[in-house]
């Protein structure tokens, strides 16, 4: 009999990731191991954007996508093992809040190593503030709103944060300076969208 799987946790890469994690379920792995492995190669990820270079960045790229997927494997595997619990999400939360804004700082840090200009860790620490602020209002959103709802929904077997994924193209292209320009304009803009949807929120509470 086929697995029956909530529409909420039916995207390609959620599915993939269950696959890949079945197999481990009643080992002793644990989905904060998961999550430790997705924060250290994001973090390495983010040392490879920082040292600068194109070498460096292509390898930062082939980490970064690893680690996103291991950021979708701790969830599913902790759904699948019933393991899930507060302290590991906020563990997972944090981590990827933190290296989600932190990979915008470093590719500012390489770019600005390699070239002497300024203007890349300017726009780097920019996009990283912008993300990090869209991120905990998401995450406040997402609290309030329940029953595992997203700020953003997505479509066509994609989740709207499938999107981390691409950041591993920029340096793949050499587009790292639009990466940059990008984010310093994504991530304010999302923290705008989401905490106006917040204070609406709380003004449609307060006149009902």
């Amino acid at each position: 009999m086929a697995e029956a799987v909530d529409a909420r946790y039916g995207s390609w890469n959620r599915r993939l990731a269950r696959a890949v994690c079945r197999p481990f379920v009643g080992s002793q792995l644990t989905p904060n191991h998961i999550t430790t492995l997705r924060v250290l190669t994001g973090f390495g990820a983010c040392g490879l954007f920082a040292y600068g270079g194109p070498t460096a960045a292509n390898w930062a790229g082939v980490l970064w996508v690893l680690s996103a997927f291991l950021d979708r494997c701790d969830g599913e595997f902790a759904r699948l093992t019933g393991l899930s619990s507060r302290r590991g999400h906020l563990y997972d939360i944090t981590g990827d809040i933190t290296i989600n804004a932190a990979v915008f700082a470093a590719v500012g840090i390489g770019l600005t190593g390699s070239g002497g200009d300024w203007w890349p860790l300017t726009i780097g620490v920019l996009a990283a503030v912008g993300i990090a602020i869209a991120s905990i209002l998401a995450e406040f959103n997402e609290q309030d709103m329940g029953q595992g709802q997203k700020t953003f929904s997505g479509g066509l077997g994609f989740d709207f944060d499938d999107l981390i994924y691409v950041i591993a193209l920029f340096p793949w292209i050499g587009q790292l300076e639009l990466l940059l320009i990008c984010g310093a304009i994504g991530g304010p803009l999302a923290a705008i969208v989401i905490g106006w949807k917040l204070i609406r929120k709380k003004m449609m509470s307060r006149q009902s």
